[in-house]
């Protein structure tokens, strides 16, 4: 698709200039054939989506170390004719992928039925005909006229506009409408923000009436390119990464362990060893290492975690993401719409006559009089608001002869009003501008007035200033800019974007848990500082970063930028995507935001969250939509993420030091005997009964403490004290051989298949917590039930006659039960001494 011109051509060029580029007419249009040929050489006026498709979703399932691990290894199985632990390894590996696929499907599926904007219809200018035509349908040179509430569909140059403001929030962040102009500018614009004889896609029209000349579609539109951005910034989840990381240290540490008991018993035992048989239990020993369940009780911890968010209101898109929540150790998020109402209120009023303040500033509306109430954003609407029904009846007897819109030279509005055939003129816009009009007496301000003015600024408020002029001539032989001296001053009026009720409370929670809030905002220096520092986010209102400031940095400057301040204002969507970044350095990045200029940051954040009323970009490019505009949630997602990864990993800890005590003990002993220890189907069964409680880990109380600081795991936290408990099980297993080899190899067998599950089940309940187990929440209920469902089945098993011929078990007396329940009680007694002190040792080197 080729590229149109930028639009800094445009907003410099003039309208004749513009019609002979496009090749179009301003009465006529488009005729049919110019039509057809444009279609098919700039496609249809459609941003790219980031297609997920059920192939995509599925592939993504099949793509961790794990499963690969778990794959081979249960093809290994069925090779060496291993039915029973193949089938079931490899029947683990799909449902989780099934499981993972579905949860996905059902988010996707879901966020499909959340789409806010359906088909757009236009009216244009074909063929000399006014018609209405589906978006998609619009082609560069088309003519397209825009009224009130209508969304631009395309990006365009105006070559008619009368009193047009444009909502341009979701493109610059800004809350406050933008006058626009048909005049070609003096100089061309170089920002979006700048170019106000332009309309830019996805933005909406408030008041007043246009007509523009399409120059830019799809792709090749402002939007289209923060589209791009967007789509093309993929990333990888920190709980993937994390996952990653141990499962390939585990496939290391396996292979390794196997090629050294495999050269080993060769060695020691040649040519009284069967090869084949050693290979058999060379898979057993991986199977053993490998926690098989890993992630299917991973899936189900994540699936309760949808289920619970949910309930919330929350619809997380990308499963992991949930996981991610619990790792975010800074947010950064939008102002407006997300600390803010993006609603402007009055906030003050500096006049001897409030109500005649309010009652001018009306009559200089740019909205026509009866449709100001409809326009839900702006001076306008605030003032509207402000006015009691019988002041709003009284205006409709008021008639605008003639007016100035407001624009960023002139930086006031004026308008001509006759009532009761008398003429006024009123004036309204920047403090500066409207005083230095004023009479000397009524210009020369007080200290008090230029104090409120000032205190009101450094608030972050909006202040405008009112002036009017009585003694007018006839109106024919008007000329406003003429006319605007000597003006009598009515007042002042600051306004406010509301700061929402939720958001203070909601930061100063999020700090609480340990994350850094930072704030990148579109808006002015002054209302990003006022608001930042009324929610507690900085000490100084004027600590605050601008776009411009930070664009004329080194990348080393800006680095350090990033880390330092907590507010930046006037930036751009790719200075967001630059700042996110830089903070991905050192930190895991949360963000959340609503317009279309933060569909980049969204998509390189480690989690992004969108509210349900963000534009489609948005929510395209968020892994959380949250139902309810609120921050509450998000920190409610945050503590549930991390619960979520604290029961995960304790799974992971618990089965890998386990099966890795095991490994080891298993190694060592097949050097020293003639018989395995255990038989492969022994193996098999431990880890599915050990892992049998671990279906409701998600169920389980988390520490305090825990929930209180940012989860952020590398594979050394896990491997460092999985190994450390997993040489006490080892040595465990090799007191157990100790006190056991003078017995028939078939109740070693069975009694090390016994005390194997009991360990593991015992050990659940101190890894559970980094504390003296006694000081940890109670478990919970599923937690403790299947606990003792899975010990009572290792005690049990043994005894049935049918299990006995299936996998080859012998019954225990109960001397030698009661020796091995003493034994299970010695391990746990040490195993929680060892691990007491070893969280109590790395605490205190990471204090130091």
């Amino acid at each position: 698709m080729p590229k149109m011109q930028s639009f800094t051509w445009f907003t410099s060029a003039s309208t004749q200039q513009v019609v002979e580029k496009l090749e179009t007419s301003i009465q006529l249009g488009l005729n049919d054939v110019q039509v057809k040929k444009r279609q098919s050489e700039y496609g249809l006026n459609r941003i790219m989506n980031s297609n997920h498709t059920v192939f995509k979703m599925i592939l993504k399932q099949i793509t961790s170390p794990f499963f690969y691990l778990l794959a081979f290894v249960g093809f290994i199985s069925l090779a060496v004719r291993e039915w029973y632990s193949g089938i079931v390894i490899l029947l683990c590996v799909l449902i989780n992928a099934a499981v993972s696929f579905y949860q996905e499907f059902r988010a996707e599926h879901e966020l499909q039925s959340l789409k806010k904007y359906l088909v757009q219809y236009e009216t244009i200018i074909r063929n000399g005909k006014q018609i209405t035509i589906s978006s998609e349908e619009i082609v560069p040179g088309d003519l397209v006229i825009l009224i009130p509430g209508d969304r631009v569909p395309a990006d365009m140059r105006l070559i008619s506009a009368e009193n047009a403001q444009f909502d341009e929030s979701v493109l610059t962040g800004e809350s406050m409408p933008v006058s626009k102009t048909a005049q070609e500018l003096k100089n061309p614009a170089q920002e979006p923000t700048t170019a106000v004889n332009c309309a830019f896609a996805g933005t909406l029209l408030m008041t007043g009436k246009a007509i523009g000349i399409v120059y830019a579609t799809g792709d090749n539109t402002i939007m289209g390119d923060i589209a791009y951005l967007t789509i093309s910034s993929m990333r990888e989840s920190s709980f993937a990464k994390k996952i990653g990381q141990l499962g390939n240290v585990m496939i290391l540490l396996v292979i390794i362990t196997l090629v050294c008991v495999f050269a080993a018993n060769v060695f020691l035992k040649a040519g009284k060893i069967n090869l084949f048989n050693l290979f058999i239990f060379s898979t057993a020993l991986a199977i053993t290492v490998i926690p098989e369940a890993l992630p299917v009780v991973v899936t189900f911890c994540l699936a309760q975690g949808v289920s619970r968010l949910a309930k919330k209101k929350v619809i997380v898109k990308r499963l992991s993401a949930i996981e991610s929540l619990g790792s975010v150790q800074l947010v950064c998020t939008d102002k407006t719409g997300t600390l803010t109402e993006n609603t402007l209120t009055i906030a003050n009023i500096k006049s001897v006559d409030e109500h005649s303040a309010v009652w001018y500033a009306i009559l200089a509306a740019e909205s026509p009089f009866d449709a100001i109430g409809t326009v839900q954003k702006g001076f306008d609407y605030a003032l509207w608001n402000h006015l009691d029904q019988s002041d709003r009846r009284a205006l409709l007897n008021y008639k605008k002869i003639l007016d100035i819109p407001f624009d960023p030279q002139r930086k006031r509005n004026s308008v001509l009003i006759e009532y009761d055939n008398n003429i006024e003129l009123v004036c309204r816009g920047m403090v500066n501008e409207v005083v230095s009009r004023c009479t000397v007496e009524q210009g020369d301000l007080t200290d008090q007035f230029n104090k409120w003015v000032e205190e009101e600024e450094t608030l972050g408020h909006r202040v405008i200033a009112i002036a009017r002029k009585t003694k007018i001539g006839a109106a024919a032989s008007l000329d406003i800019d003429k006319e605007e001296h000597d003006l009598e001053l009515v007042g002042a009026i600051s306004f406010v974007d509301p700061i929402k009720e939720t958001a203070a409370q909601a930061i100063k929670k999020a700090q609480q848990l340990g994350i850094v809030i930072k704030v990148l905002s579109g808006d002015s220096k002054e209302v990003v500082g006022a608001v930042c520092n009324q929610i507690g986010l900085i000490n100084d209102p004027k600590n605050v970063m601008t776009g411009s400031e930070f664009a004329h940095k080194s990348d080393q400057e800006k680095k350090d930028i990033c880390l330092k301040f907590n507010a930046f204002s006037r930036i751009l969507p790719e200075q967001k995507f630059e700042i996110i970044k830089f903070l991905q350095n050192d930190y895991e990045v949360g963000y959340m935001g609503d317009g279309i200029n933060d569909a980049p940051a969204l998509k390189i954040a480690d989690v992004s969250i969108a509210v349900q009323d963000a534009v489609d970009s948005a929510r395209e490019a968020a892994d959380v939509i949250l139902l309810q505009k609120s921050l509450y949630v998000i920190i409610d997602g945050i503590a549930e993420g991390r619960k979520i990864f604290a029961n995960t990993f304790k799974y992971v800890k618990t089965t890998v030091a386990s099966n890795f005590g095991n490994f080891y003990a298993l190694s060592i002993i097949t050097l020293l005997i003639d018989f395995l220890p255990m038989l492969p189907l022994h193996l098999l069964m431990v880890n599915l009964l050990s892992d049998f409680p671990m279906i409701a880990i998600s169920t389980d109380a988390v520490d305090e403490a825990f929930i209180k600081k940012p989860t952020h795991y590398q594979a050394g936290d896990i491997l460092i004290p999985a190994t450390i408990l997993g040489v006490v099980s080892s040595v465990f297993d090799l007191i157990y051989f100790a006190l056991f080899k003078n017995n028939p190899p078939t109740l070693v067998q069975t009694g090390w298949f016994t005390l194997s599950i009991l360990t593991e089940i015992v050990f659940i309940y101190s890894i559970r917590t980094e504390r003296f187990f006694l000081r940890a929440p109670r478990p919970s209920m599923p937690l403790m039930l299947l606990s003792c469902i899975a010990c009572v089945i290792a005690i049990v098993l043994p005894f049935i006659p049918e299990a006995q011929k299936i996998f080859t078990f012998m019954p225990m007396q109960p001397t030698q039960l009661l020796k091995l329940c003493g034994l299970v009680a010695i391990y746990f007694v040490i195993t929680e001494t060892v691990k007491c002190a070893y969280y109590h040792q790395r605490n205190n080197h990471r204090r130091n």
